[in-house]
């Protein structure tokens, strides 16, 4: 291209820069306002074409017409060869596949062009019933791909020829779990061979319903975290990951988790566990797994716990160093104390009270 185009007296500096800059500043913005960037100056005109991070976000509940074909047109005109990245963002789906009819069409042609990081989300639906989207297919088949982030409070059900996946670079992987998908969504995990992060998340209402089985089970994943929101009980989380370094729960109602094998290279943790009412029976079952899950922590160096999940702490953290308890304002200082008595080698220690105003830190240091 060519670098002095537009060059003349009375230009502003910024359209002074270098094509590939210029291209470069666009691809960190929305589409739609690296499109209307060339109203600026001949300077600009046709330079959005060779961006090579592709950013779609609306709010937009009803597509009409218009705004599809203006889609379509921005679509036929992009030209750059290789695109780094992709982002569709919806707040709102009328239509089978985040209420954009031509979204398979961006997405094999982004595909084609060896996209490395991709990232589809919608947030609500506007039918009468929770929606039942398909992701295309063509994601689990692309083999450029480092990054894959799905996302949705909808129910989602699997596209034809979706299997097998073909990922060989997948290193992250973030994913709204719902019942329709969980049994795939186990089996892709394993088959991920350099997968390094995954991100689980269960938080549509209709997931309190009776608990299933889930396991997450990678040899290279070494970042997990699983939010289950505050509507999903009774799930047994089963996680096999020698490698593991970081883990991260979050789940206010009853579910329980367990390691396959000790997870000895585990360095930092947050944990967030309510184990709610449950009876005699489950509670006794429950604290015992539960008791061998905490052991399995306790030679990480880094841990943050919810007060709620206390129950059934009775490990002795000997490698613990910088420990936070999320307080609630309910709870006694008493059970502070005895926890203290678990972390003989605590060199800091933060109280995190959540629900006093804005929420308040007290940190300790020894």
């Amino acid at each position: 291209m060519n670098n002095k185009r537009g060059r003349k007296r009375g230009d502003d500096r910024l359209s002074l820069l270098p094509d590939d800059i210029l291209i470069r500043i666009l691809s960190h913005l929305p589409l739609q306002l690296a499109v209307v960037s060339e109203c600026l100056s001949s300077r600009w005109r046709g330079l959005w074409t060779h961006i090579t991070s592709i950013n779609i976000k609306t709010d937009v509940s009803e597509y009409s017409d218009k705004f599809l074909n203006a889609l379509d047109e921005i679509r036929s005109r992009i030209v750059s060869p290789f695109i780094y990245s992709f982002t569709f963002e919806s707040l709102h789906g009328h239509h089978d596949t985040f209420g954009l009819p031509s979204l398979d069409s961006w997405v094999q042609q982004i595909c084609d062009r060896n996209v490395r990081e991709l990232k589809l989300t919608w947030l609500y639906y506007n039918g009468g019933d929770w929606a039942r989207h398909k992701f295309p297919s063509v994601i689990f088949r692309t083999q450029s791909l480092v990054s894959i982030e799905l996302g949705t409070k909808s129910n989602w059900v699997l596209p034809d020829g979706c299997e097998p996946i073909n990922l060989p670079n997948l290193k992250s992987l973030s994913i709204n779990l719902c019942p329709s998908i969980c049994d795939w969504v186990e089996k892709q995990i394993k088959l991920c061979p350099s997968l390094e992060q995954l991100s689980l998340k269960c938080d549509i209402y209709y997931w309190n319903l009776p608990g299933r089985r889930i396991m997450c089970s990678n040899q290279n994943l070494r970042r997990l975290s699983i939010n289950f929101g505050s509507f999903t009980i009774n799930h047994q989380v089963v996680i096999n990951a020698p490698k593991i370094e970081y883990l991260a729960i979050r789940a206010p109602k009853l579910s329980t988790f367990s390691f396959t094998t000790e997870p000895v290279l585990l360095s930092e943790a947050k944990i967030e566990i309510g184990l709610g009412r449950t009876t005699d029976a489950i509670s006794g079952e429950v604290n015992k797994v539960m008791s061998k899950f905490y052991n399995d922590l306790s030679n990480v160096r880094l841990l943050g716990l919810s007060v709620n999940s206390l129950d059934s702490v009775s490990t002795v953290f000997r490698n613990t160093t910088c420990l936070t308890l999320d307080m609630q304002v309910s709870n006694s200082i008493s059970i502070v104390l005895s926890v203290l008595e678990l972390f003989p080698v605590l060199d800091a220690l933060t109280l995190k009270f959540n629900h006093i105003g804005e929420g308040a830190d007290l940190e300790f240091f020894t």
